[in-house]
């Protein structure tokens, strides 16, 4: 039996509702994506300030090569801590270089769903030769 008014809106309604679940999806899928290249830019960067101190370089020719290799991330949100530092190293003991950013999520429901920021922490250590 066929119904008085029809069922055309039915499928409006239904995409309407599975399309606002698609896109949150699809946003929360970008901003994970994000954080995790924001995680492994830092990582990388304290690979490399670590050989640059294993290899004789000061503690800043260590944040110099750390901030260089995250040039295209927030510089304020940085944090580099060189341990020990310079004058306390000695060959064959180990340098830890640790490099902490402040992502900020964004705006939205995401951003009000984890809390508006992460702290990405990537830490390495090498001997010092």
């Amino acid at each position: 039996m066929t119904s008085l008014f029809g069922d055309s809106g039915q499928s409006l309604v239904e995409f309407a509702l599975v399309i606002t679940v698609l896109s949150l999806l699809l946003l929360g899928i970008v901003q994970v994506g994000s954080a995790l290249h924001a995680y492994m830019v830092i990582s990388q960067a304290s690979r490399e300030g670590a050989r640059v101190g294993v290899v004789g370089g000061s503690d800043e020719d260590v944040i110099q090569a750390v901030v260089a290799q995250c040039s295209h991330l927030d510089q304020d949100n940085l944090s580099v801590q060189v341990i020990p530092s310079g004058s306390e190293r000695t060959r064959g003991s180990a340098l830890r270089v640790r490099v902490a950013y402040e992502y900020v999520v964004g705006e939205g429901l995401i951003a009000s769903i984890i809390g508006g920021s992460l702290t990405l922490t990537a830490e390495s250590v090498m001997r010092v030769e």
